[in-house]
């Protein structure tokens, strides 16, 4: 399955063309990168509580970086185990990727009525 999402830099619609996360993660090898750079932000990072983490301390995960405009580390809560959210899209069409720890056993099973699907056995995405 090929998924392309294509959206524009500003709130108000297509100005610049832009590939944003799902295209990405269907590229060959894509996942295998984004598993690793996970394990190590979790293990560098850990998620004691939710933080932001911003340009400078994604300079070592590029392939994390490139799949959206705003990352965040969630701490475990009461629904999901940690993860990293990745904002991406317009401001009008905002979408998510969840990467869960590759190691944690309880990825939760995410399905369409909540409006995700699943790309891996950890990452999922909204439509």
């Amino acid at each position: 399955m090929f998924l392309a999402i294509i959206s524009g830099v500003s709130c108000g619609g297509p100005q610049a063309k832009r590939i944003e996360g799902v295209e990405l993660l269907s590229k060959p090898g894509w996942i295998a990168n984004v598993d690793q750079e996970a394990r190590n932000i979790f293990d560098r990072f850990g998620t004691n509580e939710n933080t932001f983490l911003y340009d400078n301390d994604l300079r070592d995960f590029p392939a994390i970086q490139a799949l959206g405009n705003a990352i965040r580390m969630c701490s475990e809560d009461s629904m999901y185990s940690r993860r990293i959210q990745i904002r991406y899209g317009t401001h009008f069409r905002t979408k998510f990727v969840l990467i869960f720890d590759p190691r944690t056993a309880t990825t939760p099973r995410l399905n369409s009525a909540m409006g995700f699907f699943q790309v891996s056995s950890n990452v999922y995405a909204t439509r």
